[in-house]
C-alpha cells in the first residue's frame, strides 16, 4: 500500500512540474486592438483609395510579432510593422481600400496572424461607396 501511494505521489509531482500545465506562468504576447471594426463612412469612388488605421497594443508580457496580414480581397491592402512590438507599445495597422468598381455598402475582412495568445484576429472594414457619375 505504501509503495502504491509513493508511486502515485511521485506521478502527481511529475505532472505538476510539467511546463505545459503551468501555461498561466508562461510569457505570452497578447494582441489587443482598440477596435476590430473600421467604419469608413461614405467614400467617393472618384477620390480613389482610402485608408483606415487600426490601433494594436501588446498587452501581454512578451514581444508581439505580426506574422501576416491577409485581406479578404484584392481591393484591400495592409501595411503593418515587421519588427517585434514591445510589451505595452501601440502600433498602427494601416488598411487601404480601393473603391474602384464598387457601388453601395461594403464589408471587407482582414485577418491578422500573430505569435500572441490569440493567434488570429479578424478586422472588418465597413462603409458605402458613392459611385462616379
Amino acid at each position: 500500500m505504501f509503495k502504491t501511494f509513493s508511486t502515485l505521489l511521485l506521478l502527481v509531482a511529475a505532472m505538476l512540474s510539467t511546463p505545459s500545465l503551468h501555461a498561466e506562468s508562461e510569457d505570452k504576447a497578447i494582441a489587443t486592438f482598440l477596435s476590430t471594426e473600421g467604419d469608413m463612412g461614405y467614400i467617393k469612388e472618384a477620390n480613389g483609395p482610402v485608408q483606415y488605421i487600426f490601433k494594436l497594443t501588446n498587452t501581454g508580457n512578451a514581444p508581439l510579432v505580426i506574422i501576416d496580414v491577409k485581406p479578404s480581397c484584392g481591393c484591400v491592402a495592409a501595411d503593418y510593422p515587421k519588427q517585434p512590438i514591445a510589451v505595452g507599445d501601440t502600433v498602427d495597422v494601416r488598411v487601404i481600400f480601393d473603391p474602384t468598381g464598387f457601388r453601395g455598402a461594403f464589408t471587407k475582412d482582414v485577418t491578422v496572424k500573430t505569435n500572441g495568445k490569440k493567434r488570429r484576429t479578424t478586422l472588418q472594414l465597413i462603409g458605402s461607396v458613392i459611385p462616379k457619375d
